[in-house]
């Protein structure tokens, strides 16, 4: 008894440690980009409690690889989607800049919302279920391809707002399965990337095939 009590007790002030150190390599990536220097940027783990680093990061002329982030705040996520924006308008760019989100488990309607209008590839792999109203806001974007890759399942009404727009780009290639109506809703996309498990209903609604993975 004696024994395990010490061993949790070590575990637990080896997890303490481990934010520390985490805490302080973050801190001092944040510090970098204040400088200008965005080249560790992949290994932050937060941007902070205010909205300094995401204007910075927003400002980035190439893609951002926030794949470590866990969360972000609206007004983050509404900085964020105007990353690469100037560059766009100015013809400086093709709409490719690619924003990397997948470390995200959970976003809210209003991020989802703000993220719609990032003009780039968009990396959303970590969601695991989205509401009907972020599917809703997801199919007016106008550029690039949203990876959605990390939804097992969608509901009817979210196929069905995910395939109300045909002219854009969409990985699902985590669906296990999909019913009838929700294939005939996504046939509707031009550019989209399933699995092998739901290809073949997909083309039976359509002509053009899917890119399977």
């Amino acid at each position: 008894m004696e024994k395990s009590l010490d061993s949790e007790l070590n575990h637990k002030e080896g997890e303490n440690e481990e934010e520390v150190i985490n805490l302080e390599e973050n801190t001092k990536i944040l510090e970098e980009i204040k400088r200008g220097d965005f080249d560790h940027v992949n290994e932050l783990t937060s941007l902070g409690n205010d909205n300094e680093i995401a204007e910075l990061l927003s400002k980035h002329e190439g893609p951002l690889y926030l794949g470590g982030l866990k969360s972000i705040t609206d007004g983050q996520a509404e900085l964020l989607s105007k990353h690469e924006e100037g560059l766009y308008e100015r013809k400086l760019l093709p709409r490719q800049g690619g924003l990397d989100l997948s470390g995200l488990e959970f976003i809210n309607d209003m991020q989802a919302e703000f993220l719609s209008k990032h003009e780039g590839d968009l990396d959303l792999s970590g969601l695991k279920s989205i509401t009907d109203e972020q599917a809703q806001s997801f199919s007016n974007r106008r550029g690039g391809c949203l990876y959605l890759d990390g939804l097992d399942s969608i509901t009817d009404e979210q196929a069905k707002s995910l395939g109300s727009r045909s002219n854009y780009s969409v990985s699902l290639k985590g669906l296990a399965s999909i019913n009838d109506e929700q294939a005939e809703h996504l046939s509707k996309i031009t550019d989209l990337t399933v699995s092998k498990e739901v290809i073949e209903l997909i083309v039976s609604k359509k002509n053009k095939k899917p890119r399977e993975i």
